[in-house]
């Protein structure tokens, strides 16, 4: 979920989607649980927004994207050596590196034919970590934004 900067009437300003996102949420009693935020590289390494060289009228350029996580409920139980979720293990390397909450995984240019270059593309990392960490093997994983599909992969 990204925060999106817009003028409007004149009036420069942020919409932090992802406060909005989790306020909603929370209405429909899910419980907000830490979040990740993915660094992305940017397309533009050298631009810089707002008054370029000269104060005050710069803002800081949106290059992270928040990764909600929320629980619905108490946490899930299993019997003793489930099977199923020993064969989900991770280990130590992925554990130490998928639940620090700075992701910095390098985006995936959109290479399908018939989706616009401009719709969001994320690289596969991010829901193939995402399903590891929160689901073991035979879970049905449900995606709301779904957006073109990345998540179907897995």
């Amino acid at each position: 979920m990204g925060d999106a900067t817009r003028k409007i009437n004149g009036v420069f300003r942020l919409f932090p989607n992802h406060s909005k996102l989790i306020e909603n949420f929370e209405k429909i009693e899910f419980i907000t649980l830490p979040y990740i935020l993915w660094k992305k590289p940017s397309n533009k390494p050298n631009a810089f927004l707002g008054s370029g060289f000269l104060p005050p009228n710069a803002y800081v350029t949106l290059d992270v994207e928040y990764i909600l996580i929320f629980r619905k409920g108490k946490p899930r139980r299993f019997r003793p050596k489930d099977p199923l979720r020993y064969a989900s293990a991770y280990s130590k390397e992925e554990r130490d590196v998928w639940f620090s909450q700075i992701w910095e995984i390098v985006g995936d240019k959109q290479t399908h034919p018939k989706i616009e270059r401009r719709t969001a593309s994320f690289p596969e990392e991010i829901p193939r970590r995402l399903i590891r960490m929160f689901s073991i093997i035979g879970d049905t994983v449900l995606d709301p934004f779904l957006g073109t599909g990345t998540t179907i992969c897995y």
